[in-house]
This record gives structure tokens, sequence and C-alpha cells, in this order.
């Protein structure tokens, strides 16, 4: 039965079982003791055990979803801020390489950093409505 089991969602043991005690039944983890919903018997048709890796599974589910988000995040951060850093870094060396033309440049380079600052906004309220 332990085959149809996901792994425990909060340290990843692969081996949790579903345990009874009395009318209740639960997936526990031996590992880090985490403990599925309790499913109450209430009747004898009733497949308690199936119920419980159901409930548990779905719990392992939803904190991995929850976990591979978090490193999507993570990812996509640092995207963006390598990718503002890039784009200001490239503007640094635009102006270094057009010195004594100081007063477009200046312009220019202000104007610059400020639609790229926009764009990393929008790039960060974009990843925050996915």
């Amino acid at each position: 039965m332990s085959d149809d089991l996901k792994p425990c969602p909060f340290c990843g043991w692969d081996a949790p079982y579903v345990r009874t005690t009395g009318l209740e039944t639960e997936v526990y983890c031996q590992s880090c003791t985490a403990v599925g919903p309790l499913v109450h018997s209430v009747g004898p048709d009733e497949d308690v055990d199936e119920v419980a890796i159901e409930l548990w599974n779905r719990r392992a589910l939803e904190a991995r979803i929850k976990h591979l988000e978090r490193e999507r995040d993570e990812v996509w951060n640092a995207a963006v801020e390598a990718a503002a850093a890039a784009v200001r870094q490239a503007l640094v060396d635009a102006a270094h390489s057009h010195r004594g033309q100081e007063g477009k440049l200046t312009s220019a380079f202000f104007k610059a950093e400020d639609y790229a600052s926009n764009a990393i906004l929008a790039l960060r309220k974009g990843a925050d409505h996915d």
C-alpha cells in the first residue's frame, strides 16, 4: 500500500505509511513525524486507507508546487537583476566611450536608465501576475 504514497512533503522521505488507531486512520512519516489529515471510519464499505492516501498525496503535490514556484521566482528575480546590471553596465560603458559629449550623453544616459528601470519593473509585475 505504501507504493501508492507520495514522499513526505516536509522532509522528502519516501516511505511514509498508513497507520490506524481505533477508528482514526492517517498517513505518518517516521522520519520527521509529519502526519496527514485524520480520516474517521463512518461505515464498513468505506476504504479509509484509500481516503488517507488520497489526502496525503494531495498535500504532497501542493507542497511540491509551492516549492517549485519559489524556485521559479528565485531564478526569475536573479535573471531580472542580472539583466538590470548588464543594462546599467552597458550605459556606463557607453558614457565612458563618449567623453567630451557629456551634455547630450548625460541626457540620453538618464533617459535610457529610466527606460531600463521601467522595463525591469514591468518584468517584475508580469512575474507577479503569472
